[in-house]
């Protein structure tokens, strides 16, 4: 079949069909954003990584508030021990009245050391655990998180 001039191509009618929509917008998750910074560079390392034992300080939300975390890790797997190792049988989190340096919290973990990684992921728990309270809690070895009942003496 010959097109003459009264006939339309297929050309022009493939113009005459609409562009396709422009792309949606994406959906929005309910996840929050990735961080951008690391949370180590937020730190202030008192100590050097790679040791048994580490202090620092960190922000982090506590009891509905930020507070400036006065932290101790310790590697209870470590070669020279610890004496919190020979009493727990997992990892703890104890934490104490604010002091001058800010809240105090000590982290006992089931690792042979400190290193950046382990600050890391132990920082990232801390701020995102919603249900941290005063006192020791032990966790880990087939245990149900308990928290300690020594407070301190009692009158």
């Amino acid at each position: 079949m010959e097109l003459t001039s009264g006939s339309v191509s297929c050309v022009a009618a493939l113009n005459t069909i609409p562009a396709s929509k422009p792309p949606e917008e994406p959906v929005p998750t309910h996840r929050p954003p990735a961080p951008t910074a690391d949370v180590v560079a937020e730190a202030e390392l008192l100590d050097a990584p790679g040791g048994s034992a580490l202090r620092l300080r960190f922000p982090g939300p506590f009891e509905g508030r930020t507070v400036n975390w006065d932290a101790t890790f310790l590697a209870l797997a470590a070669p020279e021990g610890h004496t919190e190792a020979a009493t727990s049988v997992g990892n703890f989190i104890e934490i104490g009245e604010d002091g001058p340096n800010g809240t105090p919290i000590r982290v006992g973990l089931q690792v042979a050391r400190i290193d950046v990684p382990t600050v890391r992921k132990t920082i990232i728990m801390i701020r995102r655990y919603k249900r941290l309270c005063r006192g020791r809690h032990d966790y880990g070895a087939g245990l149900s998180p308990t928290a300690s009942a020594s407070q301190g003496p009692s009158g």
